[in-house]
């Protein structure tokens, strides 16, 4: 491990690259193209934990709270059912 954030890590490789791509006459607009795509994985990072988010407040919705702070396990809870459907 080499202790970089990730930023920092994309940085150094962009840098990188731009030194070999520079002297090998490659692409001459790497940093533009390696800023859309991290704000690209930015995005999609963030509109994962969105939809991450959401499904967790449903499931809270659907189910009862059983999340229980002294320790108990949720297999010594019974749910009544309803419907159908354990409430």
């Amino acid at each position: 491990m080499s202790g970089l954030t990730p930023d920092q890590a994309v940085t150094a490789l962009r840098e990188g690259l731009e030194t070999y791509l520079a002297t090998t006459g490659g692409y001459h607009d790497l940093a533009t193209q390696m800023d859309a795509e991290r704000d690209r994985v930015r995005a999609l990072r963030r509109a994962i934990a969105d939809r991450i988010e959401a499904d967790i407040a449903i499931l809270d919705a659907l189910t009862p709270d059983v999340d229980l702070e002294d320790g108990h396990d949720v297999e010594n809870v019974t749910l009544p059912m309803r419907g159908g459907c354990a409430a």
